[in-house]
């Protein structure tokens, strides 16, 4: 298989660009910090238990501390909860938590800036100007929270990545979705030309380093180390990737039933081990369907704390936590 080295896209897209002047926080928007780490982030279920303020709010939970402590839940009402400014839309704001738990990008509720959050202090920073709620970019923070990767959803495609401790920004069009972001850059499947999309590693200088053919359909993350790609088969596989080659390192069959429509599993995040946690959708009807995965063994496990996970479409994972 032949790898473009150094290869160029040449794509020209409208990004979110570096804010140009910074916001005044007021002393109510640093009131959120935790010493804990994150575990998930969840927008409640709208009832006549909550008020309107609380089922259009994010709240963030942090890792469990055992049965004979309290779940505990912090009100997170900075970051927006919809896309739309006038209520509930049908797609919940950008929101993504690091893997560690210790930090936060979101869409401010009152800037409408994107904004890099430290969950430890409170600091602060914005990774973008004002932004239209049609256009609103997707982020992936890296295990540690150093790195986020803003791709928006329109046009042909463009991702700024951002350290987040000083916001140096280096930007890469032709990107349709980021898989992951690792200490030494990120892995991304381009927009489609001819109907085919390729997979592409590019590093921290924003330079494309390799190029080969992918699915753009694949259930695929970037491993936290940044140098393999997991690929999630309807087979019930877990499969490990080289992505600066495409070629396979590793095959395991999940020891688990899967269900008989051989639908992906649904990857959910990165524990500290090395592990990832998935919905399996097994047969089993009583199973809740969320496991901690071996990647080279296809090992299962019982996850300590994966938070609410009713709806992945409204809950964020942040830490992973085994046994």
């Amino acid at each position: 298989m032949t790898v473009a080295l150094g290869a160029a896209l040449t794509w020209s897209a409208t990004v979110p660009r570096p804010p140009e002047k910074p916001v005044t926080w007021s002393a109510r928007d640093e009131e959120n910090t935790s010493s804990l780490p994150i575990a998930s982030a969840a927008l409640s279920k709208c009832g006549t238990r909550l008020t309107v303020r609380d089922c259009v709010t994010w709240s963030l939970f942090p890792e469990d501390q055992g049965p004979d402590e309290p779940r505990r839940r912090l009100w997170f009402p900075q970051a927006a909860a919809f896309a739309g400014r006038w209520g509930p839309l049908p797609r919940p704001a950008p929101l993504a938590l690091s893997g560690d738990g210790f930090h936060a990008v979101y869409l401010h509720t009152r800037t409408r800036r994107m904004v890099h959050h430290d969950l430890r202090t409170g600091a602060r920073r914005d990774l973008t100007g004002p932004l239209p709620d049609a256009d609103l970019p997707v982020p992936v923070l890296s295990y540690d929270g150093r790195y986020v990767a803003l791709t928006t959803g329109t046009g042909p495609g463009t991702t700024r990545l951002v350290g987040t401790g000083d916001g140096r920004s280096v930007e890469v069009p032709g990107l349709a979705r980021v898989l992951g972001v690792g200490p030494e850059g990120f892995a991304a499947v381009t927009v489609p030309e001819d109907d085919k999309t390729d997979l592409v590693t590019v590093d921290l200088r924003g330079a494309v380093r390799t190029r080969v053919p992918f699915d753009s359909a694949s259930v695929a993350r970037l491993f936290p180390d940044g140098r393999r790609l997991l690929v999630l088969t309807g087979g019930g596989e877990a499969v490990t990737v080289n992505p600066a080659t495409g070629r396979t390192v590793r095959r395991v069959k999940i020891k688990l039933r899967l269900d008989p429509y051989g639908n992906a599993p649904e990857f959910l995040g990165w524990s500290g081990d090395g592990r990832f946690l998935a919905r399996l959708s097994p047969e089993e009807p009583d199973d809740g369907g969320l496991h901690l995965v071996h990647p080279a063994t296809g090992e299962i496990a019982e996850p300590r704390d994966s938070g609410p996970v009713e709806d992945s479409g409204k809950t964020v994972i942040g830490k992973v936590s085994g046994e």
